[in-house]
């Protein structure tokens, strides 16, 4: 149970009485205002369609332009067009059958006069337009609030009033003016060559932090609007590769956010100081003046190159704790700040909170579809994280990819991906600090490909090898368990048979053709059996 002070309790009781019977807080608003803007919905095809979303006949303070805008609205969606001033009145007079004559005439005269209130012209209409817009979502809100407000006052501990609440804030944060219709394909040709100049001529350029995958995108970049996720069993890479995605952006110049659903905000700069700077993660304290001095040295060049040298934030969460309409409200906030994201890093999806009334695999997928609208909505680049599902474990024993079929928890997950790309390690791979990427979908660019990569548990990087180099690294980690066994069978005085490994064969299941995880980098000499890596 909440507990108000008296002064509280006396001013929510207040609030509570002047809403009784759910009718709606009206606001003043300047009645000249509102003529115009109600002789524009009258007159303007382009307006009303714009307007229809945001405006509320019960905004109007005039009882005579509330049954105005209701006429016009219930025309306008039944015959999808606006009725010309007879059919409007007409209908406006059979809302006010049984009111007092004088009453009909002063309505009546009051409808007439707003038509006079038309001025043409694209500038009034754009002006309004916006104003429109704020002063509806300021309605919205507060709407929402003092529906909130009631709701907690009368069932503070009804777990179900508060996921309400969440679908009425959520809600209430979703008014916008109409769009347009779309584009007219072969009305708008000149306007499609504008934009592709403008979209060559500006040379933007993100990238998903590992660059055999930026080649196999279109146009060789992610895109604003677009959602990527990894794929991979636990301690394989994933956070590494989003530490790599921020890393790199951030290096770009593009304003990066980081949101840790799993791990501390302390490892999470760890890595990226690590990847930034190129010094060993286990030694950044020691390292500590030096890096400083690195650090102050690139804020300065940014700032005095005209950037912004803060460009990347992380910001920890516990896990299960929030969901995307947090986040969207997150990023709303550092939009105040003054800091608006133009790429989103989520480590990981897996760890949102999901609404308590839906299916989980429901639930994960409501996820990625918001993930992926608040990406439209914001023009940012998101990239993140699934987990795989039990039979992912026995695909990276078998060097079998792991691809949407081992999606955990829902298959509709992967439906909302522009991008999507599994991380691949046998346990022999992870001893020899490689591992094979595999490019799942691609909505725009290339599919169903792979390559080689090595882990840098130092510098805390992936990035690919050669097909050769993938295979004398694993050749030497098998030679050398190999050798393990011998010696451990002469060291028992023969009574264990010798075992043996055989050599890895790459090409003995892989999903796709030879030649496509075959590269022009020079073979590399055999290099001595790597120690066992780090738990990522």
């Amino acid at each position: 149970m909440i507990n108000f002070s008296p002064d509280e309790e006396a001013v929510l009781q207040s609030l509570l009485q002047s809403i009784k019977g759910d009718k709606p807080i009206r606001f003043g608003w300047d009645e000249n205002f509102q003529r115009r803007l109600l002789s524009l919905l009258l007159t303007d095809t382009y307006f009303l369609v714009q307007s229809q979303s945001l405006i509320k006949s019960i905004y109007f303070t005039n009882e005579a332009h509330v049954l105005a805008c209701d006429a016009l609205f219930e025309l306008f969606v039944k015959y999808k067009g606006i009725p010309d001033k007879f059919i409007l009145l007409q209908t406006v007079q059979d809302k006010l059958k049984g009111r007092d004559d004088a009453i009909k005439l002063a309505f009546m005269a009051e409808i007439e006069s707003v038509y006079d209130y038309y001025v043409p012209g694209l500038t009034t209409r754009e002006v309004l337009l916006d104003r429109l817009t704020m002063f509806s979502r300021a309605q919205a809100t507060r709407m929402a609030c003092t529906q909130v407000l009631k709701m907690v006052m009368e069932k503070p501990d009804d777990e179900q009033t508060y996921s309400e609440i969440d679908e009425i804030l959520r809600q209430s944060l979703l008014v916008q003016r109409g769009l347009d219709v779309g584009t007219e394909v072969f009305v708008s040709t000149e306007e499609m060559f504008r934009r592709m100049k403008e979209q060559q001529e500006s040379g933007e350029k993100f990238t998903t932090g590992l660059d055999w995958i930026n080649e196999r995108l279109s146009g060789g970049t992610p895109k604003r609007g677009e959602l990527y996720a990894w794929i991979g069993l636990p301690g394989r890479g994933k956070s590494m590769l989003l530490a790599q995605a921020a890393t790199e952006n951030a290096k770009l110049g593009h304003k990066v956010c980081y949101i840790s659903l799993e791990m501390d905000d302390l490892e999470v700069w760890k890595r990226i100081m690590a990847q930034f700077t190129g010094h060993d993660v286990n030694f950044l304290w020691d390292k500590r003046e030096i890096i400083k001095e690195e650090i102050d040295f690139r804020n300065k060049t940014t700032t005095e190159q005209g950037g912004e040298p803060n460009n990347l934030i992380i910001r920890q969460y516990p896990g299960g704790t929030v969901d995307v309409n947090f986040v969207r409200a997150y990023i709303a906030h550092l939009n105040l700040y003054g800091f608006k994201p133009d790429v989103l890093i989520i480590d990981y999806a897996g760890e949102f909170k999901e609404p308590p009334d839906v299916p989980s695999w429901e639930a994960k997928y409501r996820i990625m579809r918001d993930l992926r609208a608040m990406a439209i909505m914001e023009g940012m680049v998101v990239i993140t994280a699934v987990q795989p599902n039990k039979s992912a474990a026995e695909l990276t024993e078998i060097s079998q990819y792991i691809d949407e079929s081992n999606i955990g928890g829902s298959f509709d997950q992967f439906k909302p991906l522009d991008g999507f790309w599994s991380i691949n390690q046998l346990t022999s791979e992870k001893n020899a600090k490689i591992g094979r990427v595999f490019i799942i979908k691609h909505r725009s660019g290339k599919s169903q490909e792979a390559c080689e990569v090595e882990f840098d548990y130092s510098a805390m990087r992936i990035s690919r090898i050669g097909k050769d180099v993938h295979t004398k690294r694993l050749a030497a980690v098998s030679t050398g368990a190999a050798q393990d066994i011998d010696n451990s069978t002469k060291m028992g005085g023969g009574r264990r048979k010798k075992q043996s490994v055989a050599p890895f064969d790459p090409n003995a299941t892989d999903k796709i053709e030879p030649e496509t995880c075959t590269y022009e980098k020079p073979a590399a000499a055999a290099e001595t059996p790597a120690d066992v890596p780090p738990t990522e």
